[in-house]
């Protein structure tokens, strides 16, 4: 297993066989040859709805480390989801905090329903680097966030790759609802043929015989990223296999086979960085609220037994008594990355293959799924209780856990933020302290445990049985 030097070494050689290839290629390349063939690492963007999980969190420092070893070009962060204007202050917040200087754009609400926002997500006492009211205050004065319409962003970038013979990498986090609503509008789908090398999705599609895709919409088999708006993810998703438009989608069956240990987040609290301070902070409180929406009988997230299954330490011979609420904390295990293996995926096939966290042998075994040669799935999932297939992560885990370690570290170590130069003016902190007054956590914490005890009388009652 490689350590965290070699795996820095190995992906600085990667750069530099890249230079040396860019040198050989610009020598012997005719007059005629594409200089987009020629240019730099891969151009990413990335839809993301940043504050709603932590693994959005830990994609962007998989994004931020890729970016300054010059693995990819990340051009820029848009979010969407209800609120999306919290969320785009929560991408520049976070960005800034690393040392990027990406372009930030607001998407969509991403759902036809109001998705509703968590205590923690942009709780002051928690996001410390997030602006409260879109301005940025200083001893100078007051500077508007340069936030940019989410649409208008992403079609300036593609127009731009399109006139400089560029292709850009489409990193999918999130809803589909913005990605569809671009491809709905005349000519974007030409556009975006023209101009996307590949797309990567953290949620879940099945390759059919007959080759079409077929995006996992159902909550307990499928993809919350498509459940959030499931006719933009079907319209999407048809129009990857009509264009014939290369993708590769994670599932959360990768994701469940390489969770982030809480000691390590712990660690990441201490560089002393406000990313990592959140990061360690949020995460108790998302498990406990996530936890107890899977106890509840419409479940949003997963269900109950999924939850004990892969997020806790319980036995299955304890899930049945399995602790109330709050009560969980003491087994609550570590965090699924699903985002960060996405993010992963984008350094490019060179960067994927000396590193060598992907099981290509496995995926060769799986000779009971149909195979695409543009679109490919990381992860099996089954697709319901009568799909017999067993679930196959494709990943060698104590590999990416290494990897996404090594990442997530590296990009928390190698940046300075605010909060650790302690550079931030009086009249900043006040400011900030007026204006980011979040929800009382206390009465917080209170409601969820109350609902928690009431969902546990609620499942007991519909087997026969009565809480003590």
């Amino acid at each position: 297993m490689s350590t965290t030097a070699q795996i820095f070494t190995e992906l600085k050689g990667v750069v530099k066989q890249r230079e040396a290839n860019k040198a050989q290629a610009a020598q012997s390349a005719s007059k005629s040859t594409e200089i987009s063939s020629l240019t730099g690492p891969p151009s990413v963007v990335v839809f993301t709805d940043l504050g709603k999980d932590l693994d959005d969190l830990l994609a962007l420092l998989v994004l931020k480390e890729y970016h300054r070893l010059g693995i990819i070009e990340l051009v820029a962060i848009i979010t969407n989801l209800h609120p999306e204007e919290k969320r785009a202050w929560f991408a520049e917040g976070a960005a800034k905090s690393l040392g990027l200087n990406v372009w930030i754009g607001q998407g969509t609400k991403g759902s036809k329903e109001v998705h509703e926002t968590e205590y923690y997500e942009f709780n002051p006492q928690y996001a410390t680097f997030i602006s409260p009211d879109g301005w940025r205050h200083s001893e100078s004065g007051p500077e508007k966030l340069r936030i940019y319409a989410g649409f208008s962003l992403f079609e300036t970038i593609l127009r731009g790759a399109q006139a400089g013979r560029q292709k850009i990498t489409l990193l999918l986090l999130s809803s589909l609802t913005d990605i569809a609503q671009f491809m709905q509008q005349p000519g974007n789908e030409d556009l975006f043929k023209n101009t996307v090398s590949e797309v990567v999705m953290q949620g879940g599609y099945e390759v059919g015989a007959d080759g079409t895709i077929n995006p996992a919409i159902d909550l307990t088999y499928g993809a919350m990223n498509n459940k959030f708006d499931p006719e933009a993810a079907i319209y999407f998703h048809a129009s990857l296999q009509r264009r014939a438009i290369e993708s590769t989608v994670y599932t959360k069956a990768a994701a469940f086979a390489a969770p982030v240990s809480s000691e390590f987040i712990k660690r990441l609290a201490n560089t002393g960085h406000s990313v990592g301070r959140y990061l360690n902070s949020v995460k108790i409180e998302q498990d406990v609220v996530f936890y107890v929406n899977s106890c509840s009988p419409t479940p949003r997230y997963m269900s109950r037994e999924n939850f004990l299954k892969f997020k806790t330490t319980l036995p299955k011979s304890q899930w049945e008594n399995a602790p109330i609420g709050r009560n969980i904390v003491p087994y609550l295990g570590g965090a699924l990355a699903y985002d960060a293996l996405a993010a992963l995926h984008v350094g490019g096939a060179d960067v994927r293959g000396i590193l060598g966290y992907i099981d290509q042998a496995s995926i060769l075994r799986q000779t009971n799924c149909y195979k695409s040669p543009i679109h490919r799935v990381i992860g099996f999932q089954p697709l319901g209780p009568w799909d017999k297939r067993p679930r196959m992560s494709h990943l060698h885990e104590s590999v990416v856990s290494n990897v996404l370690s090594a990442l997530f570290m590296g990009a928390l170590q190698t940046t300075l933020d605010d909060d650790q130069r302690n550079v931030q003016s009086l009249e900043t902190r006040v400011h900030n302290a007026v204006k980011m007054r979040g929800p009382d956590i206390k009465k917080e914490m209170q409601r969820i445990q109350e609902n928690a005890v009431r969902y546990e009388n609620m499942r007991l009652n519909s087997k026969g049985k009565r809480s003590s």
